[in-house]
C-alpha cells in the first residue's frame, strides 16, 4: 500500500460517519492521488484535505436532500406541480389566499360579523 493511503487511513475514523463506506472514501483519495501527484507531506496534507472536503460535500447533501424530503411542506411544494420556484410560489400564494378567505368567512360567520345565509344564525352587529 502506498503511504498516503496508510496515512489517510488513520484519519477517516475522525471524519466517516458510522454509516459511510472507509472502501468509497479511501477509493475517492486514490483517485485524488492518481489526479493530483502529490509530492510530499505538504501536498499529501491537501490531498487528504480535499478528500475530507468532498466527502462532506457529498454527505450535507444527502443529509439536506432527507431533510427536504422528511419535512412536513415538501408535500404542499410537490401538490402545486410548479416546475420552478415562481410557479411553486404562486401556486402556494394562491392555496394559502383562497385558504384564509374560507377561513376568514368562517370565522367571521363564527363571530357574527357576516350574515351567513344560514337559517337560524344571526349578525351581531
Amino acid at each position: 500500500m502506498c503511504p498516503e493511503l496508510q496515512y489517510c487511513r488513520r484519519y477517516t475514523m475522525d471524519v466517516l460517519m458510522p454509516w459511510d463506506s472507509k472502501d468509497d472514501f479511501l477509493q475517492l483519495h486514490r483517485e485524488l492521488i492518481d489526479e493530483f501527484f502529490p509530492n510530499g507531506r505538504a501536498e499529501q496534507e491537501t490531498v487528504l484535505d480535499v478528500a475530507f472536503q468532498f466527502w462532506h460535500k457529498r454527505t450535507l447533501w444527502r443529509l439536506w436532500q432527507s431533510a427536504v424530503l422528511r419535512d412536513k411542506y415538501t408535500d404542499e411544494i410537490l401538490q402545486t406541480e410548479g416546475k420552478s420556484w415562481a410557479q411553486i410560489r404562486r401556486r402556494l400564494r394562491a392555496a394559502a389566499r383562497d385558504e384564509r378567505t374560507l377561513l376568514g368567512t368562517i370565522e367571521d360567520i363564527h363571530r357574527g360579523r357576516r350574515s351567513s345565509g344560514i337559517p337560524g344564525a344571526r349578525s351581531r352587529e
